[in-house]
């Protein structure tokens, strides 16, 4: 093989490179990203746990990023919600969340809690 095909093809994967991690996409794309710009896309879950006369449930709520009501269980007519806060869940926001309910009658005794997660990963 002749030397100059060697530098030549080098050369050439070299360029290709270059034009792969210099195009435009390189900036929005994951590996474009720093760390804490891709931690900030990512999505947060509080564990919630749902208790009531009928029984217990838990779920992993996702984070909306700003204060927002959230349906989490529905019996019957009765709708249990999630009341979120903007203060992210990696940062203690699971703590400030509360609930509500609507329809629901008194016999039913519902509840929610927002324990921690190890209680959502192993029902």
């Amino acid at each position: 093989m002749k030397f100059s095909t060697i530098v030549g093809t080098f050369a050439l994967s070299t360029l290709e490179a270059y034009r792969a991690y210099a195009s435009p996409v390189d900036s929005v794309s994951p590996a474009g990203q720093s760390l804490e710009e891709r931690a900030a896309d990512a999505v947060e879950y509080c564990c919630v746990l749902i208790e009531t006369s009928q029984g217990r449930q838990t779920k992993f709520v996702a984070w909306n990023r700003q204060p927002s009501e959230v349906p989490v269980a529905s019996i019957g007519e009765c709708d249990l919600n999630v009341v979120q806060t903007g203060t992210p869940p990696s940062k203690g926001g699971c703590a400030e969340w509360g609930w509500g309910m609507t329809m629901c009658p008194f016999s039913l005794k519902p509840s929610i809690t927002f324990p921690s997660a190890n209680v959502c990963q192993h029902k």
